[in-house]
């Protein structure tokens, strides 16, 4: 439940940051951020681990990278290259994720594919827990450096953001090894 919290905010902090309401979108990530950690301690210490879940959390910190990083570009905070390199490595590896259950389940259509994984659970590199981690503090950075108050700097959000880049490129790299050690035994 928790989670989907999280999924429902994700496009309200984007039409925030979009309409230049970053005090507020800066609430809205706060409680993404908090909601995420006391989803993740609740499920480690009363043992609510989940197949469902361990796709759900990692959906909802994507859904809410991808409006976050959007509609920071939108307002010229952060610039396109690197929401593309954001974005298109998820596109990536959601599509390779989709080719992969197609290459082993021929009959599998989009609507039943939570049917065919539905025991296989998510497991995330370490590296892109980490890119995830440089991610949401991009989304943080960006929204702290726009408007009039301005708390970080540009130097600091543009190291932020190269970190990011450098996270997402080596994420997009390890899972990209990944797929094809799992192409090449099908």
């Amino acid at each position: 439940m928790i989670t989907c919290g999280r999924i429902l905010v994700a496009p309200v902090i984007g039409y925030w940051i979009a309409n230049g309401e970053y005090d507020v979108a800066l609430c809205g990530l706060i409680y993404a951020a908090i909601s995420d950690w006391t989803d993740g301690i609740l499920a480690r210490k009363f043992k609510l681990h989940t197949v469902l879940g361990s796709y759900l959390d990692p959906a909802a910190d994507k859904l809410l990278i991808m409006i976050a990083t959007i509609t920071l570009t939108w307002q010229s905070i952060i610039p396109v290259w690197l929401t593309s390199l954001v974005v298109g490595r998820d596109i990536v590896l959601v599509g390779g994720w989709l080719a992969l259950i197609r290459n082993r389940h021929p009959q599998a259509s989009l609507g039943n594919v939570f049917h065919t994984i539905q025991n296989t659970a998510m497991e995330p590199l370490l590296i892109s827990k980490l890119n995830t981690t440089f991610q949401i503090a991009l989304a943080f950075g960006g929204v702290l450096n726009a408007g009039e108050w301005s708390f970080l700097s540009d130097e600091s959000l543009h190291n932020i953001g190269l970190a990011t880049a450098l996270t997402t490129t080596a994420s997009g790299i390890s899972y990209g090894q990944r797929f094809w050690a799992r192409w090449n035994r099908l």
